[in-house]
């Protein structure tokens, strides 16, 4: 994986020195299987080299002495974090040692009338936690990140960029939709009409599959959905936060783990229409 990502690009091959040096080299030929010797048997099928212009770019076949194998580019991506992912005091060290993410903490603070980086850099957590501000704290502490590594020259041609819930406006934004003043508006003024207008609730991730949740959630009817499906045994469950906790030990007798999320609404559930 490590080979064919270096591979990505001839551009961003030549600007890894790990792609120059001989323990890439020595990785490819690990992974490879040596040349089997003609034998009388029929070959089986070589896999397939996909030329330059397909939708998956092939870089072709690569010959390390005795050792062949096949490069594969891989599209690089994006993703923005949603909430739930906040911790007091990100984005500090990013204040500190990259220009480029000060300058946006700082224009952050003057377009919201209020201390972004105080709150971010300090807490306390309860503060943090609140949806008005949690919000647009994600929303900088993204963009604070990709600006640091643009600036420092570590951040490869990006092709896609996408985002958990708030992070999908992170994301056009990295993408050039929103300047980041819009950006950081429209997520300001959606973290405080989500907080002002919806009632409180939580959110729970579940160590179980979309389909087993569906069968155990059905004594408490709309009072809690399934918000999200991350992964096949990876599911986040939204709702009304008592019922949550009925839920909790219901999951707990069936031997299933459940983590709390740092969020004060039950987010992407009917509670919030």
């Amino acid at each position: 994986i490590a080979c064919a990502r270096f591979a990505q690009h001839n551009s961003l091959a030549n600007n890894l020195p790990a792609a120059r040096d001989p323990p890439a080299r020595r990785c490819a030929a690990r992974r490879a299987r040596p040349t089997p010797a003609p034998t009388d048997r029929p070959a089986r099928r070589r896999p397939q080299v996909l030329p330059a212009t397909s939708p998956v770019l092939g870089l072709g076949p690569a010959r390390f002495g005795p050792y062949e194998c096949t490069f594969y580019t891989m599209a690089l991506a994006l993703l923005f974090a949603g909430q739930g992912a906040q911790k007091v005091g990100m984005g500090k060290s990013l204040y500190e040692n990259s220009a480029a993410a000060r300058a946006l903490y700082d224009e952050a603070n003057r377009v919201l009338g209020w201390d972004l980086t105080k709150i971010s850099f300090e807490g306390p957590d309860t503060e943090l936690t609140q949806t008005k501000v949690c919000q647009p704290a994600l929303f900088v502490h993204g963009l604070a990140l990709h600006a640091a590594l643009k600036e420092q020259g570590k951040l490869p041609p990006i092709s896609y960029a996408l985002g958990l819930s708030l992070g999908e406006v992170t994301a056009l934004t990295a993408a050039g939709v929103f300047d980041f003043s819009t950006g950081l508006k429209v997520v300001a003024e959606r973290g405080r009409l989500m907080q002002d207008l919806a009632p409180s609730g939580a959110m729970i991730a579940v160590s179980a599959s979309a389909e087993r949740l569906a069968q155990i959630l059905e004594p408490w009817g709309m009072s809690v959905s399934i918000a999200a499906i991350n992964a096949v045994e990876d599911t986040t469950l939204s709702g009304d936060a008592r019922i949550l906790g009925e839920v909790e030990q219901t999951l707990e007798r069936e031997n299933i783990r459940t983590r709390r999320l740092p969020v004060t609404r039950a987010f992407h559930s009917p509670l919030m229409a």
